[in-house]
């Protein structure tokens, strides 16, 4: 992976994470893509992105159709920058 390509995958999953805390810790499936795209954000594969999120314990997935995302405390920790978690970008002051 690129150097450009890690810090676009870093900061999406950041910005999963931050979508998810600010819309009170859950959404479904295609809202959070929604959401992405108007950030300017298009993950190759989201489910991968979120599943890679779900294994870290940041976030939980139903197996409903549609999908729900639910924000974990952990994820909450990292969204607002408490916590550190390799391959995730560290939020910038005020960032939110």
């Amino acid at each position: 992976m690129t150097g450009y390509a890690k810090l676009r995958t870093e900061h999406t999953r950041l910005a999963i994470l931050q979508l998810l805390d600010k819309a009170g810790s859950e959404s479904n499936l295609p809202i959070l893509r929604a959401a992405l795209r108007e950030l300017g954000y298009r993950p190759v594969s989201l489910r991968g992105e979120l599943d890679w999120l779900a294994a870290q314990g940041l976030v939980n997935i139903t197996d409903t159709v549609p999908a729900v995302i639910s924000l974990t405390e952990h994820g909450a920790a990292v969204a607002g920058g408490a916590d550190v978690v390799s391959g995730v970008a560290r939020p910038l002051p005020g960032d939110r």
